[in-house]
């Protein structure tokens, strides 16, 4: 099951974990799949989706729908994606680290949720 950029912002929201780390990570990120355009705005500890480019991002992604599929059924990370030269990225180490972290803990939550919807 190939989770979408909207679930994985849904399951940002959702930690706890995740909730506390953007409680005051006021950013702006641009995410380019293929050629679909998405913002992730990140305010007052909450992320919303919305598609286009924002005038100005803290952190760009780039990517093809192959990498982004690939790196939401966990079959590969996002920092090997970056080393592959499959994922571009631009903006703070700091920052780009950081939304690795929330990415994982996204996409394990929504493992979890899946593995749990199976069993019934």
């Amino acid at each position: 099951m190939t989770h979408t950029l909207k679930d994985i912002v849904m399951a940002i929201n959702t930690n706890k974990r995740n909730k506390k780390s953007i409680a005051k990570w006021n950013k702006k990120l641009f995410i380019k799949i293929d050629s679909s355009d998405y913002t992730i705005k990140v305010e007052n500890g909450e992320a919303e989706l919305e598609t286009g480019r924002p005038q100005k991002a803290d952190i760009s992604l780039e990517m093809t729908t192959e990498v982004f599929e690939r790196m939401a059924n966990k079959e590969i990370t996002p920092f090997k994606a970056k080393l592959n030269g499959d994922l571009k990225t631009s903006g703070s180490m700091i920052d780009i680290l950081k939304l690795g972290d929330l990415w994982r803990s996204a996409i394990d939550d929504l493992a979890k949720t899946a593995n749990i919807n199976n069993k019934f």
